[in-house]
C-alpha cells in the first residue's frame, strides 16, 4: 500500500470508475482518456485539492495515443519526478524510500530499464501492473 510520499500512476484509458479507490491511498496521476477524465473531472468537484502532491489529489495528463501504454509511462516519468520529488543539488529527483505505483501496463525489460535512471531498483508485478521502490 502507497503512503503519502509515494504516488499511482495509470496508463489505462478505461481506468476511471476505479479510480475514487485509488485516490483513497496516493495522489494520482492518470492519462487523460476522454473516460478518465470525465471521472476525474467529477472527483475533482466533489473532493478538490490544493496540492497535487495530497492523497486523493489527481493530475491528469494528455497522450497522443491512449493505448500507447508504455510510451505514455515512459514520457509522464520526468514530470512526476519534478512535480513530487526532493531538491538534489540542482535538480528534483524522486525522494529515498519511494514507491511509484503503476496501473495499466506490465514491467518489461525497457521500462525496467528507464525506472533505474529514477533511482528505482526494485519492483514487484501487480495484478494491473507493477510497483517500482527507491530505497533508504
Amino acid at each position: 500500500m502507497l503512503n503519502r510520499k509515494n504516488v499511482a500512476i495509470v496508463v489505462d484509458p478505461k481506468f476511471g470508475g476505479r479510480l475514487e479507490r485509488l485516490t483513497a491511498r496516493a495522489p494520482v496521476w492518470i492519462v487523460a482518456s476522454e473516460a478518465n477524465k470525465a471521472v476525474s473531472d467529477e472527483l475533482w468537484k466533489a473532493h478538490p485539492h490544493k496540492d497535487h502532491r495530497e492523497t486523493g489529489a489527481i493530475t491528469t495528463y494528455p497522450v497522443s495515443d491512449d493505448e500507447d501504454r508504455r510510451t505514455n509511462l515512459l514520457d509522464v516519468i520526468a514530470d512526476v519526478e519534478i512535480h513530487h520529488g526532493v531538491g538534489d543539488g540542482d535538480y528534483l529527483v524522486f525522494p529515498r524510500d519511494f514507491a511509484l505505483e503503476v496501473i495499466g501496463v506490465h514491467l518489461d525489460s525497457e521500462v525496467k530499464e528507464a525506472l533505474r535512471g529514477y533511482g528505482f531498483i526494485s519492483f514487484t508485478q501487480t495484478e494491473d501492473g507493477f510497483t517500482a521502490f527507491k530505497p533508504k
